[in-house]
């Protein structure tokens, strides 16, 4: 799970060892001034400000824009963290226990298909308690062994050298380079020659997924099917003899394309 509001380069992150599956499996989620426990609804407002102020802060230092509209327009980090509360996603904060402590972060991981995807995880800027990323990430980690779910997957912002030290430390290999583009505007094309597209429908689901496993190696029948009927823009491309060659969930949050 990722998303950016600026062209650039992420990097993707996959731990999926046995070794770490194991290890995930004993993770402690608990120091001596800070506890891991699921998200509440009433958790939302704290959290999303965190997220909001967090990402804001990182993409700052390092001469980008900011990653999510104002919260007034858009609540984008309410909307993230929301998903935790559907079916396939669970999230998590991490607390203070010093007396009068709050939330300092949250994390997020779906757990709708073979594997799992991270995200956001972040901390509030202003804490000064180490080791809060880490927990979180290891909650999640854990959360996904449990499931019996061995691979484990994020994106996130090449820059960002400290969270990229975090993750490798905790037994994440880099995988790939993304690029990021962000259109100026709304472009109406139409299909190249030879093709059509139509929208995803239940029918759609299975072939799709097949066409991901084949491509990439895992399957994405439950994230598909979760886009079905979507308001957001999404399609599957045939070719002339009515082959599936392509499809996409679209590009609103963890959406994804495969051809």
């Amino acid at each position: 799970m990722g998303s950016s509001a600026s062209s650039g380069a992420d990097s993707g992150f996959r731990a999926d060892s046995e070794d770490i599956h194991t290890q995930a499996l004993t993770f402690t989620l608990e120091t001596d001034g800070v506890r891991i426990r699921r998200i509440e609804k009433e958790d939302v407002p704290v959290a999303a400000d965190i997220c909001q102020r967090a990402f804001h802060a990182f993409q700052a230092s390092i001469g980008l824009g900011p990653e999510f509209p104002p919260q007034e327009i858009d609540d984008v980090p309410s909307f993230l963290l929301g998903q935790a509360f559907s079916e396939g996603f669970v999230g998590f904060v991490a607390e203070s226990k010093a007396e009068g402590g709050g939330i300092l972060g949250s994390n997020l991981v779906e757990l709708r298909d073979g594997v799992a995807g991270i995200g956001p995880i972040t901390v509030d800027p202003e804490c000064q308690v180490k080791g809060v990323g880490r927990l979180l990430m290891k909650a999640v980690m854990k959360e996904a062994a449990q499931e019996g779910i061995r691979s484990v997957r994020l994106v996130q912002v090449a820059a960002n050298t400290r969270s990229f030290s975090l993750y490798v430390s905790l037994g994440f290999n880099p995988s790939t380079t993304c690029g990021q583009y962000e259109a100026t505007s709304h472009l109406k094309l139409e299909p190249p020659s030879g093709f059509t597209c139509k929208p995803l429908t239940s029918e759609l689901v299975e072939p799709c997924s097949q066409l991901h496993f084949s491509t990439c190696g895992s399957q994405r029948a439950k994230d598909i099917a979760a886009v079905v009927g979507s308001k957001h823009p999404n399609c599957a491309v045939f070719d002339d003899s009515g082959s599936l060659a392509a499809y996409t969930t679209g590009s609103f949050l963890a959406g994804h394309t495969v051809a």
